[in-house]
């Protein structure tokens, strides 16, 4: 266990409610109710949309009904149309805002275009953030032929957002092919086995050829090898609605039902889905979610109507009221930092077109201003002037709520508008906030409560609670922590990226008499409207002297102390003890600096730093972090998560740490997050950086912010390459037809490539920083440094294993991983427990402890009682000393679980497969069915003289004429200089004899000298018999015994459908 760090406290402010759950929909009755869909503002208006949502919601909730075997359907759905849009009529929105919505309407992300994606990077079982469709996937009938009926490819998505599975099909970085433990063969990784289909690799957009198998891949298919689905399947088929949901047949989930083998859960396959989710069924993880545990939602037997209901309403612009407590227990330094951090609000971050009133309360309540609508800076003066002038007199908590619910009403509807409370939690007056309480809930509006000190008030806390508000406490004497709750409640949530407030910078310095401060902000060239620089200070009323300096050495001065020291866009209020430097234009990119000098006095002087997207045509680089609880309980970890990203794209190679602060005892912890593909990190390389907090130390609240930094051309290097940053609809590449060959999807050749996509690194851009509020927490049970460990090492997810050399056994078998941690991720485990099984893989999920284990004697490296610290990379070399003699083929699984030294053991880990080859296994030559195949010809590795032909199911092995050799690109015999391989002696000489020499002597060659391929072609005058040209070559095939070569099918039939012969 490690000792708490003690640093410097920045930031305090404390979120909980509905911040740690992203979405308020819940299953009733078998109705999923509170479901709200956002349309984003950058999406022209167009009632075609709502249309078009009410259609596909319409036909997913009967798909949803039949999937879930009529446990679930759609209710009630909210349509959030955007403030913008101005042709319709809709009703106003309450609390629903777009970035809390659970599907989202959005312009299409640059990577997946039209597809449907979900935004997902929680654990197995975790809800996933939200749904991305777009305009055209909407409107657009064309899309059905790449991903299926829209009904159906939602609740594909849904399943990941509602349920937290993964996609049982290949996605990116997981292998589309693997060697069956049942059927000793290769297969397409897919759910379920029994669905039938061919292997294929795309040449364009009408011709697929069939896949060669490549010796450097375990003789698996070779890259760009894709699996395309059969139109004839067993006629019990219908799953999985994660694999394959475009299908006609698939309708359902795979479950662990061994009465309907048909359907029942891969668990071989080397998906997405089985490696997080510890190979259980969809069906089974579907069971344990707060929908169906417990026997909640049984199946409905009668009839019900499914048909879900639908509310259009529109964002309405921000209208908040502000409610200061000014009672007599609010005086000195809490009147003080709550004028200074209200004023700083005023000031910079609320934005124009939104709309501020002002309240105070004490022993009554009064309103200060209307509510405002804030359009220039004279507005802003015009609220700054109104803030409160004292305090005394004793707290009436309702009767400021009602005054403010007042100065909302005045201005019209007061349905959707927030009232911030900021007091001290005293409540000694009628009105009581329980005397309000009905009234609130009755006018629909959202009260927010910012509280001095530890104490909270009850009855305010649960009216917060009740009205999905936010709850915030802060220190008394730390006023940036009251500026930063600020801030968080004063952000747009519209889904406007251009209108959002990002916060590059915030510092606090502690200063002494004549003292001197210095500090740099980075400005990047996606942001720089409406700069800011806030500088506050806590004890006396004379400012201290600041000076600003841009990159180009350009000077802005507090005060007209020096020549060529801008004064312009300074604002400096002693009375509020604030000075504000707004940076005209758009401000320059490269590092700010600043420097703070004080008189006579000591200060504590906060900096804030706050700016917009410079630009609606460029995408700003974009932070969003969330944690996984608001209540965290002894044993459990949080989740914390931040999310970087530019354009949709995932920004690697970020430096990323979580500041999490305990506001009762005032200790900080900093936790560096990681983008690494190991737990709680689902996806490396995806543009989430994640990590575990276990460091509890006394009951209390936490509160999570995120800095994030880019260090533009001096960052680390970073693997080159991406991987999604959402889990997308499966697309339809085509079909295999009853005569076994692939129909294509016209739109396949832009879909089917092995090429990893470039990364967008941090070297690429230029150096950033970001910091965002991720979120609070309560903790309510204390732990001591004398309690037991509670907790565990992390679950491993990114076990793999391959063999050293494919083609000698006894150089041992290699697998990496990422080190566990003592808690989770964090410090260093005790020790590691390896085993193995052959042929069975899923025996290492149920029953690990009876497997094969990992002993001394196996290891050719690796120390199984040393392990290395968290977030290590693992490597151990072993040897397999029980291999069975009798077999060609083994498939070897693996997995491990760790053991810190309290005893606590960690989940068992993924569970990794390999091939071992005891003998090179032969070509084959039939197809997942056993069906004899065609191919066109194929490298024979590392031959330059041979090369394979697939003829009816028979391996023939050909011979390129004396002067040519064998180009496995051109699939033809070549002159040697086209194939480098075979000038460098990179390739062996095969001199073996040719086999299938033909005969006959029509030509092989075009008019132009060059090889030809072509069909099968009769021999004239001979059925039994029939040609070939193979690159040049003239082949003669000889028919089965009892058949006869038919032209017109091209292959070998009953001499009944062959009347000629």
């Amino acid at each position: 266990m490690n000792m708490i760090s003690y640093l410097l406290i920045t930031f305090l402010s404390i979120f909980t409610c509905a911040q740690a759950l992203s979405s308020s929909v819940k299953l009733v009755d078998n109705k999923y109710e509170g479901l709200v869909i956002g349309i984003n503002p950058k999406l022209p208006e167009d009632p075609d949309i709502i249309e078009g949502i009410r259609q596909i919601m319409s036909d997913a909730s009967k798909v949803l009904w039949k999937a879930t075997n009529n446990r679930a359907s759609f209710g009630e759905i909210t349509i959030l149309v955007p403030k913008t849009w101005t042709a319709g009529s809709y009703y106003a929105a309450l609390n629903e805002t777009y970035d809390d919505a659970d599907i989202l309407v959005a312009p299409a992300n640059p990577k997946y275009g039209d597809s449907p994606y979900t935004m997902q990077y929680g654990e197995c079982g975790v809800p996933a953030e939200h749904i991305h469709i777009t305009r055209d996937f909407i409107l657009n009938d064309d899309v059905v032929a790449n991903y299926g009926p829209k009904g159906k490819t939602m609740i594909h998505e849904w399943a990941h957002l509602r349920w937290g599975v993964y996609d049982e099909s290949v996605t990116e970085g997981y292998d589309p092919f693997y060697f069956s433990p049942t059927t000793l063969d290769p297969q397409a990784t897919r759910c379920p086995a029994s669905l039938r289909g061919i292997n294929v690799v795309v040449v364009n957009e009408t011709f697929a050829r069939d896949c060669q198998y490549d010796e450097d891949k375990d003789w698996l298919p070779e890259e760009d090898c894709i699996f395309v689905v059969d139109v004839n399947q067993p006629p019990s088929l219908n799953a999985s609605l994660m694999a394959y949901q475009f299908m006609d047949d698939v309708v359902a989930f795979c479950h662990d039902d061994e009465s309907d083998p048909d359907n029942q859960h891969n668990t071989e396959a080397p998906n997405e889905h089985n490696r997080l989710c510890n190979q259980r069924s969809v069906w089974d993880v579907m069971l344990s979610s707060v929908d169906f545990k417990n026997n909640a939602n049984l199946p409905v037997s009668e009839s019900v109507d499914i048909t879900p209901t639908f509310r259009v309403i529109q964002a309405q612009k921000i209208r908040f009221v502000l409610a200061l407590d000014t009672s007599g227990s609010m005086g000195g330094l809490r009147y003080e930092n709550m004028i200074t951090a209200a004023s700083t609000i005023i000031q910079t971050c609320m934005s124009y077109g939104s709309a501020l009133g002002i309240v105070e309360f004490s022993s009554t309540a009064q309103q200060l201003s209307e509510l405002k609508i804030i359009n220039s800076q004279d507005d802003r003066e015009y609220l700054l002037e109104r803030l409160p002038m004292g305090t005394a007199g004793s707290t009436c908590i309702g009767c400021g709520i009602l005054t403010a619910l007042n100065v909302l009403e005045n201005f019209g509807n007061a349905a959707g508008g927030h009232v911030i409370i900021l007091t001290d939690s005293e409540e000694n007056e009628a009105t009581t906030t329980d005397d309000v309480f009905s009234t609130v809930l009755d006018k629909k509006v959202v009260v927010d409560s910012l509280f001095f000190g530890d104490f909270v008030n009850k009855e305010l806390e649960d009216l917060t609670k009740a009205t999905n508000g936010i709850i915030s406490t802060s220190p008394v004497d730390n006023l940036e922590s009251l500026i930063q709750s600020f801030i968080a409640l004063a952000q747009s949530k519209d889904g406007d990226v251009y209108d959002k407030l990002f916060q590059v910078y915030s510092n606090t310095h502690y200063m002494g008499s004549s003292d001197f401060a210095a500090g740099l902000a980075t400005i990047d060239s996606t942001i720089g409207k409406d700069t800011s620089f806030t500088f506050t200070w806590s004890q006396y009323a004379v400012p201290p002297l600041v000076t600003i300096t841009d990159p180009t050495g350009s000077k802005y001065c507090s005060a007209n102390t020096s020549l060529g020291c801008s004064h312009v866009g300074v604002t400096t209020k002693p009375d509020i003890k604030t000075i504000v430097f707004e940076i005209p234009d758009t401000a320059k990119a490269g590092n700010w600096y600043y420097e703070i000098r004080t008189d006579s006095h000591t200060e504590i002087v906060n900096v804030l730093v706050t700016t917009k997207a410079a630009d609606e045509n460029i995408p700003p680089i974009f932070v969003e972090s969330s944690i996984s609880a608001s209540d965290a309980i002894p044993g459990t970890p949080v989740v914390v998560n931040a999310k970087v990203t530019i354009d949709y794209e995932p920004v690697l190679g970020a430096v990323v740490q979580a500041q999490v602060t305990s506001v009762n005892n005032m200790q900080v912890y900093i936790l560096d997050l990681f983008d690494d593909g190991a737990a709680p990190d689902v996806r490396k390389n995806d543009g989430v950086y994640s990590r575990y907090f276990t460091k509890y130390s006394i009951s209390g609240q936490y509160s999570v912010q995120i800095n994030v930094k880019g260090m533009g051309k001096d960052s680390a290097p970073v693997e080159d390459f991406r991987s999604s940053l959402g889990s997308p609809a499966t697309f339809d590449y085509g079909y295999a037809n009853f005569d076994g060959d692939a129909v294509l999807n016209p739109a396949s050749p832009d879909h089917v490539t092995s090429t990893k996509p470039k990364a967008t690194t941090t070297a690429d851009i230029d150096a950033f920083a970001r910091i965002d509020t991720a979120g609070t927490f309560f903790f309510s049970k204390p732990i001591n440094e004398t309690d037991a460990d509670l907790y565990p090492p992390s679950r491993v997810i990114d076990l793999k294993v391959k063999q050293i050399d494919p083609l000698d056994v006894t150089q041992g078998v290699q697998l990496t991983f990422t080190s566990p941690g003592d808690d989770y991720d964090s410090g260093t485990a005790d020790f590691y427990e390896i085993r193995y099984t052959y042929d069975q893989p899923s025996a290492l999920s149920s029953s690990f402890s009876n497997e094969i284990p990992i002993t001394s004697a196996n290891l050719v490296s690796g120390d199984l009682l040393t392990p290395s610290v968290a977030k290590s990379a693992e490597t151990f070399v072993v040897d397999l000393n029980d291999i069975p003699s009798d077999r060609d083929l083994l498939i070897v699984a693996f997995a491990l679980r760790a053991t810190d030294n309290a005893g606590n053991v960690a989940e068992v880990s993924n569970i990794a497969m390999m091939n071992l080859f005891l003998k090179p296994p032969e070509v084959s030559c039939t197809d997942d069915q056993g069906r004899p195949v065609n191919t066109e010809p194929f490298e024979k590795k590392k031959q330059c003289k041979t090369f394979y032909q697939c003829s009816n199911g028979q391996l023939f092995t050909k011979h390129c004429a004396s002067e040519s050799v064998f180009n496995p690109i051109r699939g033809v015999c070549d002159q040697p200089e086209n194939v480098p391989a075979c000038t460098t002696g990179a390739y062996v000489e095969d001199n073996a004899e040719p086999t299938n020499i033909p005969q006959s002597k029509p030509t092989c060659v075009s008019d132009d000298g060059l090889p030809l391929t072509t069909q099968f072609f009769p021999k004239e005058g001979d059925c039994l018999h029939y040609y070939q040209c193979v690159a040049g070559v003239l082949m003669e095939y000889t028919c089965p015994t009892g058949l006869l070569f038919n032209e017109v099918i091209q292959i070998c039939d009953w001499p009944e459908n062959v009347p000629d012969c």
